[in-house]
């Protein structure tokens, strides 16, 4: 979406989202998700950053 953003739809033909973390609420230690361990409070936190601080976020 960053790309869109900056540069817009020219060249641009489809655009895929992929979530690479397979089970987002694993508690285990390799699971850097911010829903690991079901931690809802941490996913609001990270939400609410990208929607106030976009800039911030995206370069973070």
């Amino acid at each position: 979406m960053e790309y869109y953003e900056q540069f817009g739809r020219d060249h641009l033909k489809k655009v895929g989202v992929i979530d690479s973390a397979l089970y987002p609420f694993s508690p285990e230690i390799w699971n850097s998700h911010s829903l690991a361990g079901f931690n809802m409070d941490g996913m609001t936190a990270v939400l609410e950053n990208a929607m106030t601080d976009h800039d911030g976020y995206t370069r973070g």
